[in-house]
């Protein structure tokens, strides 16, 4: 008798167009006695590196009490799929103004993501086991006035 082992990766083909994730989280931008009267402005960045083959539309929206009250992007902010570099982009929005008020007040954040393969293939692409993606939010306030003695 013979026995034979055999390791074989097969990759999964797949053709997508128009499907969403979504995700909320619950956020309080004045928690632990911050006074958000003294913020100027929120800078957002989503860092991302993305080696699977698909292009992401990326929107955040704000809620305050489960209603929708902004939006951070304009539509046209899109995670591309690029296999030939390791290095990270970065998607950036300020946000000052009436829009800041909305974002400040909001109690929620719900990332949309919608998945397409459509831009980089009109065949099925494949997902190999090497793809991936690396996706970071943060953001950044900005104030202009602080009393040194307040803080102290």
């Amino acid at each position: 008798t013979v026995d034979l082992a055999v390791d074989v990766e097969m990759p999964l083909s797949f053709k997508i167009r128009d499907l969403y994730y979504t995700d909320t989280i619950d956020v309080d931008f004045g928690s632990n006695d911050v006074d958000i009267s003294l913020i100027d402005e929120v800078d957002f960045f989503v860092d991302y590196n993305n080696k699977i083959p698909l292009d992401i539309d990326v929107q955040i929206l704000f809620m305050q009490n489960d209603v929708v009250v902004d939006s951070l992007f304009d539509g046209n902010h899109v995670i591309s799929y690029d296999k030939f570099t390791d290095k990270y982009s970065t998607i950036e929005c300020s946000v000052t103004d009436y829009k800041l008020d909305n974002v400040l007040k909001a109690n929620k954040i719900i990332i949309r993501l919608g998945l397409s393969t459509e831009n980089i293939s009109s065949d099925a692409v494949m997902l190999m086991r090497t793809d991936f993606m690396a996706l970071r939010m943060r953001m950044l306030t900005k104030v202009s006035e602080v009393n040194i003695d307040d803080v102290l």
